[in-house]
């Protein structure tokens, strides 16, 4: 009886249930938990169902799906209300930050947004540093670190940024040299080039109208 209950378990229609089952938890817990990278949601998902997944755990444009599922089915007006803020703060940032041609990207633009969504730009400066002074000169005090970034051929690049928050928001601007607006990160869901955004381009992209 065990073995057969084992034999089930591992049937095709089975492991898709399972799948399943585990490309939605993790949806929810980037939802409500605020976690933001989706591997680290795939393996706490699979770790509340107890469940440990082999060759068929889900990828991460399913699990972006099932997010994009998640907010519309339980949490439209939020989602809505969080895009209009972000796609305003990032106007704001954006006309602020005009010298380093700046760019949006990110899930917020494809409208995945929860509380914890931050607004993240590309930046291109001759360095770092002028980015950073122009915020201080400004008032922003803003924390510095890395953010790891993929490119194709496996290849793989630390780059330095800014985060602050404004309006409960975090604000999070990667700076690249002036040669990076060639040449865009591979985006974590698509594993393509990410799509960097023009300010005149984000009405369309989030999905709102202008005004």
């Amino acid at each position: 009886m065990g073995r057969a209950r084992s034999r089930a378990a591992g049937t095709p229609r089975a492991v898709e249930a399972q799948r399943r089952a585990l490309c939605v938890e993790a949806a929810r817990v980037m939802a409500e938990e605020g976690v933001l990278d989706y591997q680290a949601a795939k393996r706490k998902a699979g770790e509340r169902l107890n469940l440990s997944p082999g060759g068929w755990l889900p990828s991460n444009r399913e699990v972006d799906d099932a997010l994009g599922d998640y907010l519309a089915t339980f949490r439209p007006r939020q989602t809505a209300e969080g895009l209009r803020l972000r796609l305003r703060l990032a106007r704001e940032a954006m006309a602020a930050l005009a010298e380093f041609a700046p760019r949006a990207v990110g899930a917020w633009v494809r409208g995945r947004v929860t509380p914890h969504t931050p607004v993240e730009l590309h930046l291109f400066a001759d360095s770092f540093e002028e980015v950073n002074l122009h915020l201080m000169d400004r008032g922003i005090r803003a924390r510095v670190g890395e953010k790891r970034l993929r490119y194709d051929r496996g290849r793989t690049a630390q780059q330095p940024c800014c985060r602050f928050e404004v309006e409960g928001v975090e604000m999070e601007l990667v700076v690249f040299n002036r040669r990076g607006e060639r040449q865009a990160p591979l985006c974590p869901v698509s594993g393509q080039p990410m799509a960097r955004w023009y300010p005149h381009q984000l009405a369309a992209a989030a999905g709102l109208a202008e005004g």
